[in-house]
């Protein structure tokens, strides 16, 4: 495992308080729910494959000149009683990513140990990192984070951002990640907003989406982990269809339906 602290950061760009919209609230409460019945967090993973041995000086190097990972590293969850909306605060403790680095010998696979790592609210721990090296020279890259703090959409926009970074050697930030600041709202219409969030969870906790974290069902003491593949050929018709079918945010859905589809058989 390797933690190291880089370069200074121009951190005046970085809000001190982010307010979670409905949908966050929505994946704050499934975590909650989740964390009720002994299931885990709400842990995301996206794994980059390469050919290569990945130089974990460079993946420090790019993570440490991130001001959007340095904040994501030094935030914490504030949940408020009554009708105040949780939100995100940052405090600069100088906490920076912890980049862990595993041998494994199946080409691919990734070990237990990472997919069965959880991530609570209360460790104050959203995103993380690893790399794997395999036989032949291959290696992979996994990052992890808790679905509240992002998602499909918020780590696509994190890894633009990274790539941006890879092209500028001195660094780039221009804070455009960021919501703007946000309008007051009325005390009538977030009360509104509330019935309104709080109205869709109860209609989708209702079965069968309510029996998948009973306690029923929960009598394995760990997860099964199982890699689905799809080829180049099968990502393209993927794609085709979800777009054919009039997906307008990424085709996401229809991959999680194919993985079910693919369980199910």
């Amino acid at each position: 495992m390797t933690t190291r602290h880089m370069n200074v950061l121009d951190k005046t760009g970085l809000p001190g308080k982010l307010s979670l919209n409905g949908c966050d609230c929505f994946h704050l409460v499934l975590d909650k729910h989740a964390q009720r019945h002994h299931a885990g967090s709400n842990t995301m993973r996206i794994v980059f494959y390469f050919d290569v041995p990945l130089p974990v000086n460079r993946i420090i190097r790019l993570f440490g000149s991130s001001p959007l990972i340095h904040w994501l590293c030094n935030i914490q969850l504030v949940q408020l009683l009554f009708f105040a909306a949780p939100y995100w605060h940052y405090r600069d403790k100088g906490n920076c990513l912890t980049i862990n680095e595993h041998r494994h010998s199946v080409i691919h696979e990734i070990p237990e140990i990472i997919l069965n790592r959880d991530m609570p609210l209360r460790e104050n721990r959203f995103v993380e990192c690893d790399i794997i090296y395999y036989p032949e020279n291959k290696s992979a890259l996994v990052l992890s984070w808790n679905h509240i703090l992002m998602d499909g959409r918020g780590i696509a926009m994190l890894l633009q951002h990274l790539n941006e970074l890879e092209k500028e050697e001195t660094g780039y930030w221009n804070g455009t990640l960021f919501p703007g600041r946000e309008k007051k709202m009325g005390a009538m219409a977030h009360l509104l907003n509330m019935f309104r969030v709080k109205q869709f969870i109860e209609s989708s906790s209702r079965r069968p989406v309510a029996s998948v974290a009973s306690a029923k069902n929960n009598s394995c003491s760990a997860f099964k982990n199982v890699v689905i593949r799809f080829d180049p050929e099968d990502t393209k018709i993927i794609n085709e269809n979800a777009i054919k079918n009039g997906a307008r945010f990424g085709p996401n859905l229809y991959y999680l339906s194919c993985c079910a589809h693919a369980v199910n058989n």
